[in-house]
Parts: structure tokens; sequence; C-alpha cells
């Protein structure tokens, strides 16, 4: 799910499945007869769908939940973001719409494979292609809620065309499937454990009154993430949110020394260049040079008179000492 829209890159939906989308490398399993079983699953031809289209991409996001570390952002979701990743690419392909709830017991068996105590919202491995688009929008507009009602507190916050009309499509689902809800049904009760794991208010209509043009997702560099199985991966940072991964991490911070002695020693070399300059095409060199010469005469000069100065100093007390000698009277002395 790709974005160039900043505001709608911003938003959690978008962050996590912008993750799976940019993974670059297929994994290296711990778990070879498992992984083997569930590609050959994906590999399987038929007819009315070819999953060999994207069970690169899909492995790929597989491994990527089902390593994710506890402290990762957005752990505690990874399962339900990856069905609805999952979801999307699958409907994209299909031909055959009847097969997309047995397609998507795939990403059951792999949520039972590493983490067996999450039974959380069973019923969305049981969702028909058509309820799917539905429950996926309001399942988005649950996880985005708070950081679009963020937004809007704002001081001249203004929308883009694509992100009130996010909000607005997100909203209409969650109002009307709620307001046509009907006990017992697959849908309602997938609904119902998204909505209540995540606020126990309802969820209000934002509306945008204010807007602007759409300012392009601005490119970064990627950065190099180890994970669980100590291999590296590259990923692209997402935009806005910088959120703190597993691993090891190269970011563009590792520049920031380069660029600060850059900053310092290209105004020093600029100074040294003028002087030089100055010096070497210019009557400064000569003035340099008078000035030095008259330094050093004043310096002559003034080391003269310390000089006369000092032996008009030593003249005076000779001459002190040999007036004292003069005067002194010598007493002779007789014996008896």
């Amino acid at each position: 799910m790709e974005t160039q829209d900043e505001l709608l890159s911003n938003l959690n939906s978008y962050i996590f499945y912008g993750r799976l989308d940019n993974l670059k490398e297929l994994p290296i399993y711990t778990e070879a007869d498992f992984w083997s079983f569930i590609k050959n699953g994906l590999y399987n031809h038929q007819e009315d769908r070819d999953m060999s289209s994207i069970s690169d991409t899909l492995l790929k996001g597989f491994n990527y939940v089902s390593t994710m570390p506890r402290d990762a952002t957005f752990y505690d979701e990874r399962w339900n973001f990856l069905y609805f990743w999952m979801g999307e690419k699958v409907l994209n392909i299909l031909k055959n719409t009847s097969e997309f709830s047995t397609i998507m017991h795939t990403a059951k068996l792999i949520r039972n494979k590493f983490d067996t105590s999450y039974t959380i919202n069973d019923n969305i491995y049981e969702i028909t292609a058509e309820e799917f688009p539905k429950l996926k929008k309001i399942y988005d507009y649950v996880q985005n809620y708070v950081t679009i009602k963020n937004k809007f507190t704002e001081l001249d916050f203004k929308c883009t065309e694509d992100f009130s009309k996010h909000i607005q499509e997100r909203y209409d689902a969650y109002n009307n499937l709620k307001s046509n809800c009907v006990e017992g049904d697959i849908s309602c009760k997938a609904f119902n454990v998204i909505v209540k794991s995540e606020t126990k208010e309802n969820l209000s209509k934002i509306e945008c009154k204010h807007f602007k043009h759409a300012s392009v997702v601005p490119a970064r560099p990627p950065r190099m993430e180890l994970d669980e199985s100590s291999r590296f991966q590259i990923i692209p940072r997402e935009n806005g949110h910088q959120f703190p991964e597993h691993g090891q991490t190269l970011t563009e911070d590792s520049h920031s020394s380069s660029s600060i002695f850059i900053g310092i020693a290209l105004p020093f070399l600029g100074f040294i260049f003028i002087l030089f300059f100055l010096y070497k095409f210019t009557p400064f060199r000569s003035l340099l040079h008078t000035r030095l010469k008259e330094k050093i005469k004043i310096g002559n000069n003034v080391r003269e008179e310390i000089e006369e100065t000092h032996g008009l100093l030593d003249d005076t007390y000779e001459h002190i000492n040999t007036e004292h000698d003069m005067n002194t009277h010598h007493l002779s002395y007789y014996p008896l």
C-alpha cells in the first residue's frame, strides 16, 4: 500500500504495510519443513489463480512478522496487519473470489505456528472476498484514528485531497457496518472485536475544511537491520515516525560528524585563501612588511632606551658610592 502523500505516510497502517511491501530479500528459514509447506501451497497453480506472482512478497512478509521481537512497534497488532496486507494482495490477483477465505487461512497457520497464545479475532479468517474491503477500511481507520485526531489539533493544519478521501471512505465504512451489524454475522463479530479492542468510545466523524497541495514523501536512504536470525535486511525508513527496531541500525546520523567537520573547515580554508590572495597580489604585502619593520625599529629604540637608562642608574649608583667613600673619616688606632 504505497503512497506519495506525506500525511498518509505518517498513519500507522501505511507505515506497517509499507514495511512489508519494501522487504528486499527472501528469508533464510530455520523451520525449513514448515516454510516449504507454506511455499508449495502458495505456488499451487490453478486455472482461477496464480499465487506464484506474489508468493515471494508474501513469504518475506510472513517471515518479518513471525520473527518480530516483542519490543517492536505494532507488535500486538502484527497478525492483524499481516492478514489485511495479505488479503489486499490476494484479491488483486484472484479470479475466483470464492477461494479467498481458504487462501487466507495460510496467515492463520503461520500465526498458530509462531504464536499459540494469540487467538483474538479468529473470525477475520472466515471473511468473504466481498466483505473484506469494507472490514479492511474499518481496521485501518481504527488503527489510524488517534493519529488523525491529533493532526487536527495542530495549529493551521490543512488536509490534502487524498488524506480527506482516506478519512471519509473509512468513516463511511465504519458507520455503515456499525448501523447494519447483524447479531451472529461473521463480519459483525470481526467488526466488534476490531473496534472494542482499540477504543471504548464511538469513533466520531472527522472532516477536513482547509486544504493544501500534497507534499511528496522525501526519499530517505535505506537502513541496515539485523533480524532474529542474525541476517541483515535492507528496509526503507518510514517518514515522520522513526520507530526503534531490534538489531543494528545504520542511519543518516552516521554522517553528522563529517558534516560538522566540513562546516568548520571550509570557512577557515576560505579565510586562509583570502589572506594569501591579499599578500600575493595586492599592496597588502608591502604594507605588512613596512609595518613589521616599523615595529622592529620601535622595539630596538625601546631596548636602547632601556639600556641607556640602566647605564645611567649604574653610573649614579657608582657616583654615590664614590662620594660616600670620600667622605668617610679614617681614625687611627694607637696602642697605649
